[in-house]
Protein backbone atom coordinates (compact mmCIF):
# COMPACT_ATOMS: atom_id res chain seq x y z
CA UNK A 1 0.00 0.00 0.00
CA UNK A 2 1.39 3.36 -0.99
CA UNK A 3 1.78 5.93 1.78
CA UNK A 4 2.00 9.65 1.40
CA UNK A 5 5.57 10.76 1.83
CA UNK A 6 5.99 13.56 4.27
CA UNK A 7 8.36 16.46 4.38
CA UNK A 8 11.69 16.51 6.14
CA UNK A 9 10.19 18.90 8.66
CA UNK A 10 7.73 16.16 9.68
CA UNK A 11 10.58 13.78 10.47
CA UNK A 12 12.12 16.18 12.96
CA UNK A 13 8.81 17.03 14.55
CA UNK A 14 7.68 13.41 14.76
CA UNK A 15 10.90 12.39 16.44
CA UNK A 16 9.85 14.47 19.43
CA UNK A 17 6.16 13.57 19.35
CA UNK A 18 4.46 11.34 21.86
CA UNK A 19 2.21 9.68 19.31
CA UNK A 20 -1.47 10.63 19.18
CA UNK A 21 -2.81 13.68 17.48
CA UNK A 22 -3.52 16.70 19.58
CA UNK A 23 -6.83 18.44 19.21
CA UNK A 24 -7.06 22.21 19.16
CA UNK A 25 -9.04 23.47 22.10
CA UNK A 26 -12.39 25.05 21.46
CA UNK A 27 -12.01 28.79 21.51
CA UNK A 28 -13.96 30.63 24.21
CA UNK A 29 -14.42 33.62 21.88
CA UNK A 30 -16.42 31.60 19.34
CA UNK A 31 -13.55 31.04 16.89
CA UNK A 32 -14.01 28.07 14.59
CA UNK A 33 -11.86 25.10 15.56
CA UNK A 34 -10.08 23.00 12.99
CA UNK A 35 -11.83 19.82 14.14
CA UNK A 36 -15.20 21.41 13.36
CA UNK A 37 -14.30 21.88 9.70
CA UNK A 38 -16.03 19.40 7.39
CA UNK A 39 -14.07 16.55 5.80
CA UNK A 40 -13.96 15.68 2.12
CA UNK A 41 -13.59 11.91 1.67
CA UNK A 42 -14.38 11.15 -1.96
CA UNK A 43 -14.12 12.63 -5.44
CA UNK A 44 -17.91 13.05 -5.36
CA UNK A 45 -17.57 15.09 -2.13
CA UNK A 46 -14.98 17.24 -3.87
CA UNK A 47 -17.11 17.78 -6.98
CA UNK A 48 -20.24 18.56 -4.96
CA UNK A 49 -18.61 20.89 -2.44
CA UNK A 50 -15.59 22.44 -4.13
CA UNK A 51 -16.07 22.41 -7.90
CA UNK A 52 -19.63 23.71 -7.62
CA UNK A 53 -18.88 26.35 -4.97
CA UNK A 54 -19.76 29.93 -5.82
CA UNK A 55 -17.12 31.25 -3.39
CA UNK A 56 -13.45 30.43 -2.85
CA UNK A 57 -12.65 27.15 -1.08
CA UNK A 58 -9.60 26.25 1.00
CA UNK A 59 -8.82 22.52 1.24
CA UNK A 60 -6.23 21.33 3.75
CA UNK A 61 -4.64 17.92 3.08
CA UNK A 62 -3.34 16.58 6.40
CA UNK A 63 -2.75 13.47 8.51
CA UNK A 64 -3.38 13.06 12.22
CA UNK A 65 0.18 11.79 12.79
CA UNK A 66 1.87 14.77 11.07
CA UNK A 67 3.40 17.28 13.48
CA UNK A 68 3.40 20.25 11.08
CA UNK A 69 -0.24 19.44 10.19
CA UNK A 70 -1.17 19.62 13.88
CA UNK A 71 0.79 22.85 14.19
CA UNK A 72 -1.06 24.38 11.22
CA UNK A 73 -4.53 23.19 12.28
CA UNK A 74 -5.33 26.01 14.76
CA UNK A 75 -4.24 28.60 12.18
CA UNK A 76 -6.55 27.10 9.55
CA UNK A 77 -9.37 27.09 12.12
CA UNK A 78 -8.70 30.74 12.91
CA UNK A 79 -8.65 31.67 9.22
CA UNK A 80 -11.97 29.87 8.73
CA UNK A 81 -13.47 32.20 11.34
CA UNK A 82 -11.82 35.28 9.82
CA UNK A 83 -13.13 34.42 6.34
CA UNK A 84 -16.55 33.08 7.39
CA UNK A 85 -19.10 33.78 4.68
CA UNK A 86 -16.41 34.57 2.10
CA UNK A 87 -14.39 31.32 1.90
CA UNK A 88 -15.45 27.74 2.59
CA UNK A 89 -12.94 25.49 4.40
CA UNK A 90 -12.57 21.70 4.17
CA UNK A 91 -10.10 19.09 5.42
CA UNK A 92 -8.87 15.93 3.69
CA UNK A 93 -7.25 13.19 5.76
CA UNK A 94 -4.74 11.73 3.29
CA UNK A 95 -4.86 8.33 5.00
CA UNK A 96 -8.64 8.09 4.63
CA UNK A 97 -9.06 9.77 1.24
CA UNK A 98 -6.34 8.29 -0.93
CA UNK A 99 -8.28 8.84 -4.16
CA UNK A 100 -8.42 12.61 -3.50
CA UNK A 101 -4.78 12.67 -2.40
CA UNK A 102 -3.77 10.91 -5.61
CA UNK A 103 -5.89 13.25 -7.76
CA UNK A 104 -3.99 16.26 -6.41
CA UNK A 105 -0.58 14.60 -6.36
CA UNK A 106 -0.14 15.00 -2.63
CA UNK A 107 3.40 13.89 -1.77
CA UNK A 108 4.05 16.09 1.26
CA UNK A 109 1.78 17.34 4.00
CA UNK A 110 0.45 19.69 5.02
CA UNK A 111 -0.59 20.80 1.56
CA UNK A 112 -3.26 23.46 1.18
CA UNK A 113 -5.17 24.30 -1.99
CA UNK A 114 -7.27 27.38 -2.55
CA UNK A 115 -9.81 27.08 -5.37
CA UNK A 116 -11.74 30.01 -6.89
CA UNK A 117 -13.30 30.90 -10.21
CA UNK A 118 -11.69 28.00 -12.08
CA UNK A 119 -8.27 28.78 -10.61
CA UNK A 120 -6.27 27.13 -7.86
CA UNK A 121 -3.21 27.81 -5.78
CA UNK A 122 -1.14 25.19 -3.96
CA UNK A 123 0.57 26.11 -0.68
CA UNK A 124 2.57 24.16 1.85
CA UNK A 125 3.41 24.92 5.47
CA UNK A 126 3.41 28.72 5.19
CA UNK A 127 3.12 31.79 7.39
CA UNK A 128 -0.29 33.20 8.26
CA UNK A 129 0.50 36.22 6.08
CA UNK A 130 0.99 33.98 3.03
CA UNK A 131 -2.41 32.34 3.58
CA UNK A 132 -4.09 35.72 4.15
CA UNK A 133 -2.64 37.15 0.92
CA UNK A 134 -3.70 34.06 -1.06
CA UNK A 135 -7.21 34.09 0.45
CA UNK A 136 -7.59 37.84 -0.15
CA UNK A 137 -6.58 37.33 -3.78
CA UNK A 138 -9.10 34.50 -4.18
CA UNK A 139 -11.88 36.53 -2.56
CA UNK A 140 -11.16 39.60 -4.69
CA UNK A 141 -11.09 37.54 -7.91
CA UNK A 142 -14.02 35.26 -7.11
CA UNK A 143 -17.11 35.92 -9.25
CA UNK A 144 -19.39 35.47 -6.22
CA UNK A 145 -17.57 37.99 -4.03
CA UNK A 146 -16.36 40.46 -6.63
CA UNK A 147 -19.95 40.97 -7.81
CA UNK A 148 -21.02 41.83 -4.29
CA UNK A 149 -22.73 38.50 -3.62
CA UNK A 150 -21.65 37.00 -0.28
Amino acid sequence: MRHVMFCTLCIGVLAGCSGGATRPAASPDGQQTYDALPQLRTLDDFKRNVESSKQPVLVDFYASWCGPCRELAPEIGSLSSDYRGRVTFYRVDVDQARELSDKFGIKTIPTVFIFWGGQSRRLSFETRDTYVKALDQAVSQSPATSSGTP
